[in-house]
């Protein structure tokens, strides 16, 4: 092989900066190559959330049949790993200055596919190193940053946009500039070959599809609900209400505008002012990036995901509420609430309705309630189905993300 284990030199400029971090990289470079799997080259962002999920969950599937590396931003500077503790390694790169040397490092490890999850927060050009390397790549959908660089399809008040046309993106851009400032078209054709040069377009929901093929009329998009090796949902049955308990409502993870926070806050300070029997409690945190003051309603603090099973089975909730104002592509917690055979709530925007469409104990709402009519529903489902105990009709969305595809075809 190129690359010594005794010496760490790997051909990489940045080696000699660190020998320790580049001999560790050597070894596992070299033994990857003789694996004899895949070695699939993951690109994201580092902001962690539902990204990060998919990525463990992926290559936990895949545990034995291949081998994934992760390539995220660091400031200046990309951050090259194994995600594989066997083959531990943590490279960093600065992309500008050893280009060369980044590029000599993957083909060190063999690397057979890339799998682009986002381009968020990279200075490095990703298009070139994909050219470079001359391998295949993938392209998973989580949100609409091709598209639009308010990712969520959110306005400047956290709601779903609407997705107004040319002339109202641009007016929106006008108002929330990026940098460099670009009209929306020159946007979409800048991030363009991500769905027009990818050999695969992969979509978590049937809804996510849809709103990509508008904008890239024609693209094939394979439509393939994420991997979930934790299982599937259960089925839901409500916990016993008592006349005089509150019917405990729980909402999960970070709790941004975009995922209702100025919904869930008024509708907590209306229980609250009337003493309604209505108890609203976070699993997981308001960000600080929000305004300070203090919530109206209870939050656990931020938790690893691996954490969330048992703190829904103390929280105890009655039912979990989705009150997201964007379209989802996926959601990871909403994933856990079904494991956990718990009633759920839903928005009627994004990929939710398609996922409980037919399950017991599972509501799909309108996104544009306020908090008033809010509060009117979860009383009537108090009195109407947890105190009797009766389910709901099972609602009916669209139909579900098609399974098999990561089963069946992803490594082919």
């Amino acid at each position: 092989d190129a690359a010594s284990p005794e010496t760490g030199d790997t051909g990489c400029g940045a080696a000699r900066m660190d020998p320790a971090i580049f001999h560790r990289f050597a070894v596992s470079a070299a033994r990857l190559r003789r694996c004899g799997k895949p070695v699939i080259l993951a690109i994201s962002h580092s902001l962690g959330g539902g990204v990060a999920e998919y990525l463990r969950r992926l290559s936990e599937t895949f545990a034995g049949q291949a081998e994934f590396l992760l390539l995220i931003p660091s400031g200046n500077l990309v951050i090259l790993e194994s995600m594989n503790p066997q083959y531990a390694f943590s490279l960093p790169v600065d992309p500008k200055d050893d280009y060369e040397g980044l590029l000599e490092a993957l083909r060190q490890c063999g690397v057979t596919r890339l799998h682009i999850q986002h381009v968020l927060g990279h200075v490095l050009d990703i298009h070139r190193l994909r050219s470079d390397l001359g391998v295949p790549f993938d392209f998973t959908v989580h949100d609409y940053f091709t598209i639009c660089p308010q990712v969520h399809l959110n306005d400047a008040g956290g709601r779903y946009c609407g997705e107004p046309g040319e002339a109202g993106c641009n007016r929106c851009l006008s108002a929330r500039p990026v940098y460099p400032p670009r009209f929306i078209d020159q946007w979409r054709r800048d991030h363009a070959w991500l769905l027009r040069e990818a050999e695969r377009v992969i979509a978590p929901s049937l809804d996510t599809a849809r709103r990509m093929e508008r904008h890239s009329p024609g693209l094939p998009i394979i439509v393939a609900a994420h991997p979930d090796p934790g299982g599937s949902a259960q089925e839901r049955n409500a916990p016993p209400l008592g006349a005089r308990e509150p019917l405990r409502i729980v909402i999960l993870g970070v709790l941004s505008r975009p995922k209702g926070l100025a919904l869930v806050r008024e509708c907590a300070r209306i229980a609250q002012q009337r003493r309604l029997p209505l108890e609203f409690t976070l699993i997981g945190h308001v960000p600080k990036t929000s305004d300070s003051v203090p919530q109206p309603f209870r939050q656990t603090g931020q938790y690893d995901n691996t954490d969330l099973p048992d703190l829904l089975a103390r929280a105890n909730p009655h039912l979990v509420w989705f009150p997201g104002q964007v379209p989802e592509t996926h959601s990871f917690t909403l994933g856990s609430a079904l494991r956990a055979g718990l009633p759920v709530v839903v928005p009627d925007l994004g990929a939710m309705p398609e996922r409980v469409s037919g399950l017991n104990w599972a509501w799909i709402i309108p996104p544009g309630w306020e908090a008033k009519r809010t509060i009117a529903f979860f009383l009537e489902l108090r009195e109407r189905n947890f105190l009797p105990h009766l389910a709901p009709l099972p609602p009916r969305g669209p139909s579900s993300a098609t399974h098999g595809f990561y089963e069946t075809e992803y490594l082919h």
